[in-house]
């Protein structure tokens, strides 16, 4: 029997798992000191394919932020790092997240999203003075300066 079907397997496998093509700001770098990329035009996932800095596009390309990077670039990825983002900026260029956003739970479905009220009530709860008549919502008098009446 062969080794993997003897050895158990060991945490959860997601087979949905998102898979990137990893570029770091260095290796971007050299690809323009080597005149495969042009840092004038914005630099694509395409453009990286089409300079053999990524073999294989998978589900986009992630920036990290690993060496660096001093040639002014737009650069347009499915997702970057803080070091890589902020790496590129200093240099005067900037990043595009071509990413899409989640999908929100709630719009599932033909769902509404639920808006918060004013005063932090959930919905569905009221608030104490919406439940309480006017009167009861008035704060009551202090009762110490008649407290001699009182006494007896």
């Amino acid at each position: 029997m062969p080794i993997h079907r003897r050895l158990p397997k060991r945490g959860f496998n997601n087979i949905f798992r998102k898979q990137f093509a990893v570029v770091n700001i260095g290796r971007l770098q050299a690809a323009i000191d080597a005149g495969k990329i042009e840092s004038s035009k914005p630099i694509s996932e395409a453009a990286l394919v089409e300079a053999g800095i990524v073999n294989q596009l998978r589900d986009g390309v992630r920036l990290l932020g690993k060496g660096e990077l001093s040639a002014k670039v737009t650069v347009e990825v499915a997702w970057a790092s803080a070091g890589a983002k902020a790496a590129v900026e200093k240099a005067g260029g900037s990043v595009t997240i071509l990413r899409k956003p989640k999908a929100d739970v709630s719009l599932k479905k033909g769902r509404q999203p639920k808006k918060a009220k004013a005063g932090g009530a959930h919905e569905g709860e009221e608030t104490a003075a919406e439940n309480t008549p006017a009167e009861e919502a008035a704060p009551e008098k202090d009762d110490t300066s008649n407290s001699d009446s009182n006494t007896e």
